[in-house]
């Protein structure tokens, strides 16, 4: 293609809500199915270079309207997610029109922190300065299912490879628990988050690769 056209494929691809729109129909009227989904709305950079700020903007912040002022990065990190929000929404809309959005299970997770945000902007979101080493690896990994009658939080320490082994279990699959790295977060022993620096944390220790220091807990003996 021309120049024209190389230059606004990214464009055209980068909205979460179109590629569900364009997707589901491949797999929506099958028995059953696995759709695997990397997303991209919510990537940077979190400025007016981004088509997904300039779409989603204004709506977070008339949103945020009563809420106090933050870094113009922080609105356009949430102005990015907000596509996938609404992404969201039309995947969940399309299973309930099916009449599956109970037999089937939503994993959402990711990948990494957003590096392509400043400092500024990320402190901004948190709501105070964030440790660069330790706590902007913080996540959270949702496992949705409409028929579950209460929602159930875990506060054990996890990474992505735990993700895995945690919905086989879940679905009671058999595997060779030796061929995965990961553990299943709801089973007995030790639980680790392993971050992308080396750092770990554990409920006996958070050890800091970073600056070669460790804090232990009351659990260690």
């Amino acid at each position: 293609g021309d120049h024209r056209d190389l230059h606004s494929f990214p464009t055209r691809r980068s909205s979460d809500l179109e590629m569900m729109e364009q997707s589901i129909p491949d797999y929506i009227d099958d028995d059953r199915f696995m759709a695997y989904y990397m997303t991209f709305s919510g990537h940077g950079p979190y400025t007016n270079a981004n088509v997904m700020y300039n779409r989603n903007v204004g709506e977070v912040k008339a949103l945020l309207a009563d809420e106090p002022p933050m870094d113009d990065e922080a609105y356009g990190y949430l102005a990015g997610e907000l596509e996938l929000d609404k992404a969201m929404e039309y995947l969940l809309n399309r299973l309930e029109e099916k009449g599956i959005l109970d037999k089937t299970l939503i994993v959402l997770v990711g990948d990494h922190y957003p590096y392509n945000i400043s400092d500024a902007g990320r402190d901004s979101l948190a709501g105070h300065p964030v440790d660069p080493s330790i706590e902007r690896y913080h996540s959270t990994c949702i496992l949705y299912n409409a028929g579950l009658k209460e929602p159930i939080i875990s506060h054990t320490y996890c990474c992505n490879v735990d993700v895995f082994p945690t919905v086989l279990n879940l679905f009671g699959i058999s595997y060779d628990s030796r061929l995965l790295a990961g553990r299943d977060i709801f089973s007995s022993g030790v639980h680790r988050a392993m971050l992308y620096n080396k750092s770990f944390i554990s409920d006996v220790v958070t050890y800091n690769n970073e600056t070669g220091s460790a804090v232990w807990t009351d659990k260690a003996s």
